[in-house]
């Protein structure tokens, strides 16, 4: 699991989940960084460009929320740069 807020207490702006099952299959949870929640599922795990390719297919550029606690392309670049770490502890 990984967290970004601009601020130290305040709202989260990323939150990401990431789970990997015995047989390999791996989800990553999107939220607050978007205006829905997202589940993203490999049945392996991914490599890191798939990981991205994954990302952009699901979330479209005008689902990255914007408010006051971040700006959609800051939301964006924290999702990728997290879902990343993720990606690579489950892995190890």
């Amino acid at each position: 699991m990984r967290q970004a807020s601009l601020y130290g207490l305040g709202r989260s702006a990323v939150l990401l989940i990431g789970t990997c099952d015995p047989a390999g299959a791996t989800a990553l949870t999107v939220t607050a960084s978007t205006v829905r929640p997202v589940v993203v599922r490999f049945p392996a795990p991914p490599t890191a460009a798939g990981l991205a390719a994954g990302l952009r297919a699901a979330v479209a550029d005008e689902d990255w929320f914007a408010d006051v606690h971040g700006d959609p392309r800051w939301r964006r670049h924290m999702t990728f740069r997290l879902a990343e770490e993720i990606r690579q502890e489950l892995a190890g």
